[in-house]
Parts: C-alpha cells; sequence; structure tokens
C-alpha cells in the first residue's frame, strides 16, 4: 500500500509538504496534463473521499463509545510529560497516575521549546498547564461536525478545555506511512 501511495504521489509530482488532494485538484484541473496523471488523481481524489467518510464514522463510533474518565486524565498527564509516541504512551499508560502527578509538583518534567527562527529557547514547567483542574469527570469532547478532540474535565456545566487534540494523517497521504496528533494547550 505505501508503495502504490508513493507511486500515485510521484505520477502526480506531488513536492515535499504539498497536499495530495490540492495537488490532484491541479493536476485535474491543468489541460495538459495526461491521461495518467488524470487517473491517478481521480484515484487519489477516491481515496480521500473514502476516508473522510471512514474519518467521519470513526469520530461518530467516539461519540457513542463509553469513555473511562481515568484513563482519559492519565493520557493528558502523559501528553504533557512528554510521552509522545504510541510507543511511549502504551509503556507509562500503566504507571501509577498519583506518582505521575508527584513527579510533576516535584518538578521532575521539563517542556522545552526551540525557536528556530530566533535560535532561542524556552523551558516550561509542564505541571504549570494542568494547574487548576478539577480532575473530576475527565472526559473527551467531540463537535459534531470535527475531526477533533478536546480533553475536557470538571463537573458538568463547569467544564474545562486541559488539551485539543487535532488528527492528522500525513506522509504519503492520509498516514498509509504516518498517522499523527497535534496537541495543543488551550489558552487560559
Amino acid at each position: 500500500m505505501y508503495d502504490r501511495a508513493k507511486y500515485l504521489k510521484n505520477v502526480l509530482d506531488v513536492s515535499r509538504g504539498q497536499n495530495t488532494g490540492s495537488r490532484a485538484d491541479e493536476v485535474l484541473a491543468d489541460s495538459d496534463a495526461t491521461e495518467g496523471e488524470r487517473e491517478a488523481a481521480r484515484i487519489v481524489n477516491a481515496i480521500l473521499d473514502l476516508d473522510r467518510e471512514e474519518k467521519l464514522a470513526y469520530f461518530d463510533h467516539l461519540r457513542e463509545a463509553e469513555q473511562n474518565p481515568r484513563n482519559v486524565e492519565t493520557f493528558a498527564h502523559l501528553i504533557v510529560c512528554g510521552y509522545h509516541t504510541a510507543d511511549a504512551l502504551e509503556a507509562h499508560f500503566d504507571d501509577d497516575l498519583e506518582e505521575i502527578k508527584r513527579l510533576l509538583e516535584a518538578d521532575a518534567y521539563r517542556l522545552y521549546e526551540v525557536n528556530r527562527n530566533s535560535g532561542t529557547v524556552s523551558v516550561e514547567n509542564p505541571s504549570e498547564l494542568l494547574a487548576g483542574f478539577d480532575w473530576r469527570d475527565t472526559r473527551v469532547e467531540i463537535p459534531e461536525d470535527g475531526t477533533s478532540v478536546s480533553v475536557v474535565t470538571g463537573p458538568p456545566g463547569d467544564r474545562r478545555r486541559v488539551l485539543n487534540i487535532a488528527y492528522n494523517w500525513k506522509n504519503k497521504f492520509q498516514g498509509i506511512q504516518t498517522p499523527s496528533m497535534n496537541v495543543f494547550v488551550p489558552e487560559a
């Protein structure tokens, strides 16, 4: 599957970082495109359409799924502690949550942000990102029209967003190589 996706991208001459769907649309609009390029573009668009349908169906499934508030809280803490890969999350998911919290409060974790443009490095204590939340009834909320989620916590009627998560399917279009998430801390 990976090789086939790579082949389609090569036929369409997708540049590094260029959106494959946008390139497919460009090819279909180009009167000078070859029939082979047009066929590759139609196949890419069909894959993207199918993926979008499956992605939306998956989010519908998630909306209906039972949630374990403790697991959602553990996930949020691990993400903030810097466990950003599936392997790292899996390796630490069964760690004692209270111990993770204790280590956060004891300054055992640091987040480093490097600005490539300015060459500056900033340091942040991740415990500050999680301070002040009421962790009762921590859940994942999924908007009806979106493919992103928010980790929210607190009693109903007074929920606060802890993290926003956008799902990406990247490299060789639609995650054939690398599905991923971008995690954002909501503005205070």
